[in-house]
């Protein structure tokens, strides 16, 4: 092994945040243990059970008697959970990972080494990809207004390395604007720097304003493309994906209102609203034809209820809190 990494030794806290996924967790930890390159590394691994109801911190306990798990009373959202577990690690790097990814083995210790070896880098993050190897997005750009208004194709045609997130030019590391959160290397002298996640993101985009929040501190942030980890993508939000797609509006608007003058915000947020009562009048025009398509009734049924959420004013109810 590298003397660097060996310099390193222990230096890992895995993180994981996780709330019913007890199956999906398991796999993960599985997948953890099965990696010898990164288990060598790891000085402890942190769960925090966000309120399970399915036995999940009992099932750990079972299989993984040197996990600690941190058990929440009910479901304190993404950013305040992290925020618990990397106060209480010992590691002076986080590997935080979502419950719903699978590490593949022997590709995460070279993104530990680049970390290692580039003091500069606050945060990184490996590529994403599908059970069958296919990409993710795996970085993302800022959210803005132009993004409202010009097609994501036109975007992702006129500027793929900040706006694809798929397509990996090349397997060398690049900064980016943003990471996507199933899996990041987090230094914890950067974490102290920024305060740790926002909490008033409950769920949706705590990494992105983590990321930007990072990079304004003077860290890099960046995309490692030669380490890849399996991201059972959606898996964590199952069945409630409305009320899914309802927090990720609700920590959309909160993003552009912190980042933002009231101005911004408020063209933002009349743009948002406005494609929103153009989707449910072009939904309703085609109702029948939803009759036999159980895809397009459930997304006209969100379109009702995220107009519902704009007409009473944008507030936190209607997702995943509830």
């Amino acid at each position: 092994m590298d003397r660097n990494v060996d310099a390193a030794s222990r230096m890992i806290s895995v993180v994981v945040i996780t709330r019913n996924t007890r199956d999906l967790l398991l796999g993960l930890l599985r997948s953890v243990h099965q990696d010898r390159n990164v288990l060598a590394e790891t000085e402890e691994i942190i769960v925090v059970d966000n309120g399970s109801s399915d036995g999940t911190a009992e099932a750990v306990g079972h299989e993984f008697r040197e996990v600690q798990v941190i058990r929440n009373e009910g479901n304190a959202g993404f950013a305040a959970a992290v925020n618990q577990a990397w106060r209480k690690a010992r590691g002076e790097m986080i590997l935080l990972l979502n419950s719903d990814t699978r590490l593949i083995k022997g590709e995460l210790l070279p993104l530990i080494r680049f970390m290692v070896e580039n003091p500069s880098v606050g945060v990184a993050g490996p590529a994403l990809v599908y059970e069958d190897m296919a990409p993710q997005r795996s970085f993302a750009s800022i959210p803005s207004l132009i993004q409202e208004i010009v097609p994501r194709f036109l975007l992702e045609l006129l500027s793929p390395d900040r706006h694809g997130g798929k397509t990996w030019g090349s397997r060398e590391p690049e900064p980016v604007d943003s990471l996507i959160g199933a899996a990041l290397v987090i230094r914890r002298r950067v974490l102290e720097a920024v305060g740790g996640f926002d909490e008033r993101f409950f769920f949706f985009l705590e990494e992105t304003d983590f990321c930007k929040r990072v990079r304004q501190s003077g860290s890099q942030v960046i995309f490692f493309p030669s380490a890849r980890i399996v991201h059972y993508q959606g898996k964590t939000v199952g069945a409630n994906w409305a009320k899914g797609r309802i927090e990720y509006n609700i920590s959309l608007d909160k993003f552009i209102r912190k980042h933002h003058g009231r101005l911004y915000h408020g063209v933002f947020r009349a743009v948002r609203a406005a494609k929103t009562v153009l989707s449910v009048i072009g939904s309703t025009v085609i109702f029948p034809l939803m009759l036999f398509n159980r895809s397009m009734r459930r997304r006209y049924g969100y379109h009702v209820r995220l107009l519902v959420w704009y007409v009473k004013g944008c507030g936190d109810t209607g997702g995943l809190r509830e």
